[in-house]
């Protein structure tokens, strides 16, 4: 099942899952968890906005320019919804870059987020595994990585003492297998 961050965790927590993928934090005392990868946020802003244009940004590669937050303080963002981790990740960088965020709309989806960033619409903080697998037909956002250098840890949770069946063990152990496949 395909949902936001808090539906997954519950719908394991209710035991109507087996496991589900999720970010840290987790209420360990009602999960167990093994990790995945990590990953970095990084922002997506329109191709027309002045950071962008400074920077000549157009490509994704290893080195993307760096910027601080605050130089964003006037720009509209596209939010993701609250059952996002990505939602509470926002407000609490602009916190730490000393503003609060403009909201100009909000999402469920990180795709629609990262199109209407390309689109013009505004800035929107997006995880490097997206950005990398997805290149979107016509306008694509200039990316930018964060002073402050966010990541993510990205884990695979189970109820704590739950059995897990030998075909929930062995889609998890091919999952990491595909992610790490030299270990």
């Amino acid at each position: 099942k395909e949902d936001t961050t808090r539906t997954l965790e519950e719908l394991t927590a209710q035991g109507l899952t087996d496991f589900s993928l999720s970010l840290l934090p987790l209420r360990t005392q009602i999960f167990d968890y093994e990790v995945l990868f990590e990953e970095d946020i990084l922002l997506a802003l329109p191709a027309e906005h002045p950071v962008s244009r400074a920077h000549a940004q157009k490509q994704i590669s290893s080195h993307l320019p760096v910027i601080d937050l605050a130089v964003l303080k006037d720009t509209p963002f596209i939010l993701m919804n609250q059952g996002q981790k990505l939602h509470q990740t926002l407000f609490e960088l602009c916190q730490q870059a000393g503003f609060k965020p403009r909201i100009l709309l909000e999402t469920e989806s990180m795709n629609a987020a990262q199109a209407l960033a390309g689109a013009g619409m505004g800035a929107a903080l997006l995880p490097d595994t997206l950005v990398r697998a997805s290149q979107l037909p016509g306008k694509n956002p200039c990316y930018f990585r964060l002073s402050t250098l966010p990541r993510r840890t990205v884990t695979v949770i189970y109820r704590k003492g739950r059995y897990l069946s030998a075909s929930a063990r062995a889609f998890i152990d091919t999952l990491r297998q595909f992610l790490h496949p030299n270990d």
